[in-house]
C-alpha cells in the first residue's frame, strides 16, 4: 500500500498564500477561486504520486536553481489557472516549490512542505530570505 504525503506550509508560502488570494479577490472572485482550486488540485496530485513514483524508482526532479539557492534539495511545480492563455505568456502560471521531509529517518519522505507559491513572471526564490 502506498502512502499520501502530508502537506504543511512554511511562513513564506502562508504569506504568499495571503498575498496572492487577497490580490485575485481584489481583481476578480472567479480568478482567485481558479487559483485556489489549481493550487489544491495540484497539491493533492503531488501528494499522491510523489510516493508512488518513489516507490517505483522515480523521485520528482530536483530543481537545481532554487537548490542551490536554498542548500538544500528543493522542488518545483508548474500549475495554471487560466483557462486559456497566450503563447508564451505568463498569465495563469505559478510554481509551487518545495521540500520533501523525512521525519522519520526511513528514506521515505512522510511530508511535502510548501515552501513559496510564485507567479511565472516572479524574481527567484532563493533570492528572499526565508524562514
Amino acid at each position: 500500500m502506498i502512502l499520501t504525503l502530508n502537506v504543511e506550509y512554511a511562513q513564506q508560502a502562508e504569506r504568499d498564500l495571503e498575498r496572492i488570494t487577497d490580490r485575485l479577490l481584489e481583481t476578480s472572485e472567479a480568478a482567485g477561486q481558479r487559483f485556489t482550486l489549481a493550487l489544491e488540485a495540484t497539491l493533492q496530485e503531488l501528494c499522491r504520486s510523489i510516493p508512488e513514483k518513489i516507490a517505483q524508482g522515480y523521485p520528482p526532479q530536483i530543481n537545481d536553481d532554487a537548490s542551490l539557492g536554498l542548500s538544500r534539495p528543493t522542488y518545483r511545480n508548474r500549475f495554471e489557472t487560466s483557462p486559456k492563455r497566450a503563447r508564451r505568456s505568463s498569465v495563469g502560471v505559478w510554481y509551487v516549490f518545495y521540500w520533501l521531509i523525512d521525519g522519520d529517518g526511513d528514506r521515505v519522505p512522510e511530508t511535502l512542505r510548501v515552501l513559496s507559491i510564485r507567479h511565472g513572471s516572479a524574481p527567484p526564490l532563493w533570492n528572499e530570505p526565508r524562514d
